[in-house]
């Protein structure tokens, strides 16, 4: 049987601003106390890989102790045989095999854990699709201790799955942001925790797994990484990743970064081709559509300015694909029996592209995150780490 109490914290494991540097030990708070800034796990040792061939390879940097019920398997990179990209070196992390089809199965396994080890048995979140069913999938593992209401926009409502016993669902009519309001409205109405979302460190110390798993597999190798992206979380949890893959004398420097955004929402592309460090309202994408739905967040003011400052950082930059590109990807993938859904196409539209314009060369050895897959026999995408 599982209890809370099984759940041991990291006794390395503190809580840093990524913009004032304030310290804290983990809690409840997803923000700085002092500046209302994102935070990051940190910890006093640099990584030792252990010999698991689980999430639990990277102990010494997650937030909790190893425990076998949270031992989230490696999953495949493959090379992607793409013949447009025939001479280049093209790799796809596959992480829509894991059991709720996509990498946020390994988010909430981090985040369910570490929010139970700092004493939150119930949370409020929201979601547009599979960060809520995996959310809801380990709530089930654990056993009620950690008690998950979801709230997604009605378009995004066919793609939550495994609702469970310690689950419930909450259906807003209003796009993805907005839902977000209704949802926080409802966890102050109830006194409920807000997990947190893109602020929620914990989700990123889980998503960043899969960079280091990736990179770890391509022997240390990587120049490029494409990743889809919604709120760009996935860019943080990576940025961390490769910071403390150098840290630990494995990596020599962080790949370039490329996030990709598709044609018909690309509030981030829009603002960083105006130079602008801020994400001003103007720009908001109301009501968005598009083929790639698990990335259609047309408000990324929040999270704007810590993902252009990684781009900027390593070297890489924003990559737009149109509607047409991304299903050309995603035939692609399907035709190369490689499970990835329209978000996760993104990133071959996009290496595609980068690779006619020359900014993909073909000494670059490219990861692909192909973050979301489907489900058997029936077309609907999972979510990406962005």
């Amino acid at each position: 049987m599982f209890t809370a109490s099984s759940v041991q914290l990291n006794p390395r494991c503190n809580v840093q601003c990524l913009k004032c540097g304030n310290v804290a030990p983990p809690s409840r708070l997803v923000k700085c106390q002092r500046c209302d800034g994102a935070t990051e796990c940190i910890y006093d040792e640099p990584l030792r890989l252990r010999p698991y061939d689980t999430i639990w390879r990277f102990a010494d940097v997650l937030p909790v102790v190893p425990h076998e019920r949270f031992a989230v398997p490696r999953t495949e990179v493959r090379r992607v045989a793409d013949p447009s990209l025939e001479g280049f070196s093209v790799f796809g992390k596959i992480e829509g095999t894991l059991p709720s089809l996509s990498t946020k199965y390994r988010q909430c396994a981090m985040a369910t854990s570490a929010m139970i080890g700092v004493g939150i048995d119930e949370i409020v979140m929201t979601s547009s699709g599979n960060s809520g069913s995996s959310f809801m999938y380990w709530a089930d593992v654990c056993e009620g201790a950690l008690k998950v209401h979801t709230f997604a926009a009605h378009l995004h409502a066919h793609r939550l799955l495994f609702n469970g016993r310690h689950s419930s669902i909450h259906i807003a009519k209003t796009d993805l942001v907005e839902t977000e309001a209704v949802a926080k409205q409802f966890a102050v109405d109830n006194g409920i925790h807000y997990e947190g979302g893109f602020f929620n460190p914990f989700r990123r110390e889980g998503l960043k797994t899969s960079y280091m798993e990736g990179m770890e597999q391509l022997d240390w190798n990587v120049d490029v990484v494409i990743q889809g992206i919604s709120s760009g979380m996935g860019i943080l949890a990576a940025d961390s990743a490769f910071r403390q893959l150098q840290a630990g004398g494995l990596i020599a420097k962080p790949p370039r970064v490329v996030c990709v955004q598709q044609d018909t929402c690309q509030p981030m592309i829009e603002a960083d081709s105006r130079g602008l460090d801020a994400f001003p309202l103007s720009l908001i994408v109301r009501e968005p559509d598009g083929i790639a739905q698990a990335i259609l967040r047309g408000n990324p003011v929040n999270s704007y300015p810590y993902v252009r400052g990684i781009v900027k950082t390593t070297g890489g930059r924003f990559c737009s694909v149109t509607q047409q590109q991304i299903a050309d990807a995603y035939a692609m993938l399907r035709q190369l029996a490689i499970p990835g859904c329209h978000a996760a196409a993104t990133t071959l539209a996009a290496a595609r592209r980068l690779a006619s314009e020359g900014w993909l060369k073909p000494t670059d050895r490219c990861l692909l995150m192909l973050t979301g897959g489907l489900l058997p026999g029936v077309d609907i995408d999972a979510d990406p780490v962005g």
